[in-house]
């Protein structure tokens, strides 16, 4: 489990069956459990084949047998250009794609899919040795032309990295995902009890303050943070500060044949994402009132979440919204 993660605890579980509208307009239907338990093996096919193991909770995938699941190793050398690899990555990159027909790649799954990538240990740069704990499965994102942190749990003795996959980015359009074994060379998140039940999470070198109710998240859950560089936005917005990519994970440790990794998808009680701003900033933004957040949940497009129907909260130093999806967020100007 990341260093950089913390565990909450909750009062009781979130069980039943929901139909809710959340803050973008969007339909989600939540049955059971907000978390996926994954219960069916797929074998990929590619040079991968024999590392490569995706386990698919019911409902994740539609007729799963009649699929075609790839796993590719992408020696470095073949490497799209303008793409680095992750500080201290463990092997060759791989690509990862479950396809329907010839094109039709699937980039959302419902309850979280899980992956099981085995490693070798003399692949492990001799730096990343003592900090192999924090391994972590990294997905590069092109439209943030960056690496973006997976729920993760890594069994060291085992050489095994488990992640979680719920919406995943082609490295390209109508391509594979790209994704890499790397260490989480980020400061641990700062946790504050600043009320009843009320826990407040700040990753290091961002404006983003992100409080969550402790009861709103299955027990053991912790939370991953990654600070992504400043990109423009499409549109009317601008975006003002570094985006924050946010998961909630939770591993099963009681399922050592699956490795599960779970994925916290959807709030009863939605965190509040909250960004803080200088004068600077302000001045940028030409009044408090042109200040907003925006997100990023459909993995390419900024939008307003205000214009999507989310209230947003204005303060004298900060903005803050409510929100019972998570993603990416940052704070922008419109």
């Amino acid at each position: 489990m990341s260093l950089s993660g913390f565990t909450l605890y909750r009062l009781c579980p979130a069980v039943g069956a929901w139909m809710v509208r959340a803050g973008l307009a969007l339909m989600l239907f939540l049955a059971l459990s907000t978390i996926s338990r994954a219960d069916t093996p797929l074998k990929p096919s590619g040079s991968a084949e024999t590392e490569v193991s995706v386990w698919v909770p019911e409902g994740a995938l539609l007729e799963p047998e009649k699929l075609l699941v790839t796993a590719d190793y992408l020696p470095q050398e073949n490497l799209p250009v303008g793409i680095t690899l992750p500080a201290g990555t463990v092997g060759s990159p791989i690509t990862f794609g479950i396809w329907q027909g010839e094109s039709q790649v699937y980039t959302n799954f419902n309850p979280s899919l899980v992956i099981n990538i085995r490693y070798n240990e003399e692949d492990v740069p001799l730096d990343v040795l003592d900090v192999e704990q924090s391994l972590h499965l990294f997905m590069y994102h092109p439209d943030l032309q960056t690496w973006v942190k997976l729920c993760t749990n890594a069994q060291i003795d085992e050489n095994l990295i488990s992640a979680a996959l719920a919406r995943v980015v082609p490295a390209e359009e109508h391509g594979s995902v790209l994704l890499a074994i790397a260490p989480d060379f980020s400061s641990s998140l700062t946790q504050d009890v600043i009320g009843d039940g009320l826990t407040e999470i700040t990753p290091p070198n961002s404006d983003l303050h992100f409080q969550v109710q402790s009861a709103s998240v299955p027990e053991g859950t912790h939370f991953v943070m990654t600070v992504l560089p400043s990109s423009p936005a499409t549109g009317p917005l601008q975006i003002l500060s570094n985006p924050v990519d946010i998961k909630a994970c939770y591993v099963n440790h009681d399922n050592p044949t699956q490795q599960t990794v779970e994925m916290t998808t959807f709030f009863f009680e939605p965190p509040q994402v909250t960004f803080s701003f200088d004068a600077d900033t302000l001045s940028r933004a030409g009044r408090t009132t042109n200040l907003t957040v925006a997100g990023l949940f459909n993995n390419q497009d900024w939008i307003d979440l205000e214009a999507f129907g989310s209230r947003i909260v204005r303060e004298r130093r900060g903005v803050a919204v409510e929100t019972p999806v998570l993603g990416t967020f940052s704070l922008a100007t419109r």
